[in-house]
């Protein structure tokens, strides 16, 4: 059972002013405030995120070999605070599962200070950590500089495909647009040199583990073919280009990423997909960049 003894440390004293507010803030808010008290906008201030949680009061970040589906865990006892992550992952990864233990203890002490009781969830757990590491202002004007180009979005935001499409679906969402993300990852093992890659990138080789904005499409199943035209597309030449698949119909945007296993990079490990609504692209674009339509587009020429 954990014990939360009530202690000096700057993570109890942001809690402290969330218990100010008369309802429950939403996870986007808080991470705003986060943000906001400790000055995330300067990348220098703490250097990286195990910076920052030691700051706030974690004494403590390891790595652990856990179970397939694991990536992270947290304790509370006494003035200890420790959070354990996957010890293979990648860095985007560990930074957003950081990031989702830390909301987690967040919420525990939140709660053992008041009996308003914050339901926490998986999805607000994950929300709060894209919300972190994907500022809004800054996160969706990139986007669209970079044509919703996922390696790129990645490269510099150091996120992982999920959190990027929980980020982007949510911020669509936010402006009534309609966006559906797709995470498809390779379910054969570690490809060897002498694996056939033709073999390993086959297209039914890909299984959905993560659909973002689907559930809430009645006929979603109607975008399958999109899917499947991205994923061959992908996998029939996957040296051959470097940014996302563009597939474009009358209603839609398809953008496919493929993201290639680190030490053979013609072996493609997960699968990205998003799909856009063309009229809804085009109106979150000229809100971001301010109704102003000769930046749009050349910005636009630029990431092209």
């Amino acid at each position: 059972m954990t014990k939360i003894k009530e202690i000096t440390k700057p993570i109890y004293s942001f809690v402290d002013s969330l218990l100010e507010e008369k309802e429950h803030l939403h996870p986007v808010e808080i991470a705003k405030r986060f943000i906001k008290n400790y000055d995330m906008t300067s990348q220098y201030r703490f250097g990286n995120i195990p910076s920052l949680c030691y700051f706030l009061g974690v004494d403590s970040i390891e790595y652990e070999r856990f179970p397939e589906g694991i990536r992270g865990f947290h304790q509370i006892y006494d003035d200890k605070i420790k959070i354990q992550v996957k010890h293979d992952d990648w860095s985007g990864g560990i930074n957003h599962t950081i990031l989702h233990e830390l909301f987690e203890i967040i919420i525990e002490i939140y709660n053992s200070k008041t009996k308003k009781g914050y339901e926490s969830s998986e999805y607000k757990a994950n929300l709060f950590a894209a919300s972190i590491l994907m500022p809004e202002d800054s996160f969706l004007e990139f986007c669209y500089r970079a044509n919703f180009d996922l390696q790129r979005v990645r490269e510099k935001f150091d996120c992982s495909i999920f959190s990027f499409l929980l980020r982007t679906q949510y911020l669509f969402q936010k402006r009534k647009g309609f966006y559906l993300g797709y995470l498809y990852e390779n379910f054969y093992e570690y490809p060897h040199r002498e694996d056939s890659v033709e073999d390993y990138n086959n297209p039914l080789a890909f299984m959905c583990v993560e659909k973002i904005g689907a559930e809430d499409v009645v006929d979603s199943f109607i975008y399958d073919n999109y899917i499947q035209e991205a994923l061959v597309k992908i996998t029939q030449h996957p040296s051959d280009f470097i940014g996302s698949v563009r597939l474009e119909t009358k209603d839609f945007l398809i953008r496919a990423c493929p993201i290639s296993h680190s030490k053979r990079l013609e072996a493609v490990r997960q699968v990205g997909i998003q799909i856009i609504n063309r009229n809804d692209w085009q109106r979150i674009k000229s809100e971001v960049f301010n109704e102003s339509g000769t930046l749009c587009t050349s910005l636009f020429r630029e990431a092209s």
